[in-house]
């Protein structure tokens, strides 16, 4: 609401702005009709200096540094007005807003009121959470797998925003599925995933761990038994490839292992598993369990689907499938509205 644009002012209209009862006895030289008017000092006369003045608060909330799983609640701000407020969020250029958890988002936005504006500047880089690796069952020579587990959301939204993206928002990616009796699970995703670790069997040979912002995720430990990459955290990425033996950490999603072992088979058959995709849509890699020992897949990228693990054996090794983790949202909307002035790079769905 605002003060008439043309016409006559009355006392009671500059109440109301105000957020006053209508009767309040109000004088034009306080504090607050002088900041509604603009006029700092001197005569006002509502005629001329009153038409079309809002009572409108500005504030604002800036990330000039790192920080994680952060939450900007409109209504508890310092100096909010119920629907009268103007809000605007920046996050600096180089700076990680970002989720350690797949349950919390990187950035959380809510409690505004009706007519309240909130307006979103990303200069730097607003993350959600990596999926971790699957396992491979937890117990040694199990014939059997996991899913990957779904990479978080970079942003929750609890009211509608305008969103002036110059730089990268991205869901976390999927962490990578397993299948096999005996060996290591599937790589991180893009968002800091960490990768399965191995089974009771090789209880010492440990996936990579996930990167810290702007860091990719590390290595597999072992150079016998495959391990997979952690999911790095850095924007847009690259998926982590693969060595001779096991897959490499990602500034993206983590790499697979580098084959399916066959002892039995004639010939012995080795198959690669592909690194995750290193920006949003690239779904990861995918290797493929010949007898019995074991298939994972690669993280997957930002706001992208972790690789599947399918065998390739016989009997009762054949056809054993589980997919890899979904990709977090880039905006979790709740119902509630994104404005685009500026676009940006965003991946992960926003819905």
């Amino acid at each position: 609401m605002a003060l008439p644009s043309s016409g006559r002012i009355k006392l009671s209209d500059v109440n109301t702005e105000l957020g006053l009862s209508s009767t309040t006895r109000v004088s034009l030289g306080q504090a607050t009709v002088r900041t509604l008017t603009g006029v700092a000092s001197g005569k006002i006369a509502l005629a001329a200096d009153g038409y079309g003045k809002a009572n409108r608060v500005a504030l604002s909330r800036t990330f000039s540094s790192n920080t994680a799983n952060a939450t900007v609640s409109v209504s508890t701000l310092i100096g909010y007005i119920a629907g009268k407020t103007d809000l605007t969020i920046t996050v600096n250029s180089g700076v990680y807003v970002y989720s350690t958890d797949t349950t919390a988002p990187g950035l959380i936005i809510s409690n505004a009121a009706a007519g309240d504006t909130v307006t979103l500047v990303n200069n730097g880089y607003i993350m959600g959470k990596g999926g971790n690796g699957a396992g491979v069952g937890g117990q040694a020579y199990a014939t059997t797998g996991e899913v990957g587990n779904p990479g978080g959301p970079a942003i929750y939204l609890g009211c509608n925003i305008s969103l002036t993206n110059n730089s990268y928002i991205g869901g976390g990616g999927g962490g990578g599925a397993s299948v096999g009796r005996s060996r290591s699970g599937g790589a991180g995703g893009a968002g800091g995933g960490d990768a399965g670790d191995a089974s009771l069997l090789y209880p010492t040979y440990l996936g990579g761990r996930g990167g810290a912002p702007g860091a990719a995720g590390t290595n597999g430990s072992n150079t016998g038994v495959p391990t997979h990459g952690g999911g790095g955290r850095i924007m847009p990425g690259v998926g982590g490839g693969q060595n001779s033996s096991g897959g490499l950490g990602g500034g993206a999603g983590g790499g697979a292992g580098p084959r399916a072992y066959n002892t039995s088979a004639s010939p012995s058959l080795q198959f690669a598993g592909y690194s995750s995709g290193g920006s949003g849509g690239d779904a990861a890699g995918l290797a493929y369990l010949i007898n019995y020992e074991h298939s994972c897949g690669g993280g997957g990228g930002w706001g992208a689907k972790g690789g599947d693990a399918k065998s390739g054996g016989t009997g009762s090794y054949l056809n054993l499938q589980y997919s890899g983790g979904a990709g977090g949202k880039g905006i979790q909307l709740n119902g509630y509205s994104v404005t685009y002035a500026v676009t940006g790079t965003i991946y992960g769905a926003v819905s």
